[in-house]
């Protein structure tokens, strides 16, 4: 098709448009999509694995939990050889 045809189409299009009758209510007049008005974020609280932080560099009270938990696998795996 050449751009002549296309044009010419084109302003059929626009001239023969007819706006359909609105109903009594329009939702998409009145409603605000949520997806425009919150954007996605990725929770900052959560670990997602990827991080390389330096264990020295951590928060304290995450570097004293998993101490405690490498402690008690340490002295279960102790008892468990002495068994």
């Amino acid at each position: 098709m050449g751009l002549i045809v296309i044009e010419n189409k084109l302003e059929d299009i626009i001239n023969n448009y007819v706006e359909p009758e609105k109903s009594f209510y329009e939702f998409q007049d009145h409603v605000i999509p949520i997806s425009s008005i919150i954007t996605k974020k990725i929770a900052e609280d959560i670990y997602s694995g990827n991080e390389d932080i330096a264990f020295t560099d951590r928060h304290p009270i995450y570097k004293s939990l998993i101490k405690l938990e490498f402690e008690e696998a340490i002295f279960s795996y102790i008892d468990s050889q002495k068994s």
